[in-house]
């Protein structure tokens, strides 16, 4: 897998990969440095570009987190906290 230098851009873009999410390398003289495509794969799916030196490297790794949050077609992440589907308050 290829790494971003910067390391909350590469934890999110990894966040992304273990989603099911595509990196796919931008060529060398792009502003982007990768774009990542949702699981979906199809035509209209999900794609987001990230950009290899962002002013704000946390906020370019939230957008990333944002970006699979409202994806349509990732699966959303099971936070129900017990086993029978019921939310475990605290």
């Amino acid at each position: 897998m290829i790494r971003h230098p910067n390391k909350e851009i590469a934890a999110a873009v990894a966040e992304a990969v273990a989603a099911g999410w595509r990196v796919e390398k931008c060529p060398p003289r792009a502003h982007c440095w990768a774009v990542l495509y949702c699981p979906a794969g199809e035509r209209g799916a999900c794609k987001f570009s990230v950009y290899g030196t962002p002013r704000v490297p946390e906020n370019e790794a939230r957008k990333i987190r944002r970006a699979l949050r409202l994806c349509p077609h990732t699966p959303p992440a099971d936070t129900s906290g017990g086993a029978s589907g019921v939310p475990v308050l605290g």
